[in-house]
């Protein structure tokens, strides 16, 4: 059996939290939004498919999803809020910090507000997504972006 060296285990890491090169920072946020977009009071609830991922999320305003009942156990690596237009999140924009140092989430109502920029017609879905390995631990499927 062949073992991965320290250097070795060190570029593999390095390499899989490369992440493709996607921008990690969700920038400045919006506040104060509107409520006149025709997708405010969408709601849906979250596939679990690892750590627990669950709850319910509804979009409150022009730019804010609310979470309730929001449960996650902090697993991963580099876990954040991520959209895209639909639930394959080829093309995803990452909307939040790193989740895991404020969890375990147990039954959580959490605000997310969305980056300068970003409209409802952008969110067909929302994930709770391990950056550095691409992978869907929980998400959310709204109606498609309008």
């Amino acid at each position: 059996m062949r073992r991965l060296t320290p250097s070795l285990l060190a570029l593999v890491f390095a390499s899989a939290c490369a992440g493709g090169g996607e921008d990690l920072d969700p920038g400045p946020m919006q506040s104060d939004c509107a409520s006149d977009h025709e997708a405010v009071g969408q709601e849906g609830s979250f596939v679990t498919l690892a750590h627990d991922v669950a709850g319910d999320a509804r979009f409150v305003d022009d730019c804010t999803i609310e979470l309730t009942s929001f449960t996650f156990d902090s697993g991963g690596v580099d876990v954040r809020f991520v959209i895209d237009a639909d639930d394959e999140f080829a093309d995803y924009r990452v909307i939040s910090e790193d989740l895991r140092p404020d969890g375990p989430y147990e039954d959580e109502t959490l605000t997310v507000p969305l980056p300068e920029g970003v409209t409802l017609d952008d969110v067909g879905a929302l994930s709770v997504w391990c950056v550095p390995f691409g992978a869907d631990f929980g998400h959310v499927s709204f109606a498609s972006p309008l």
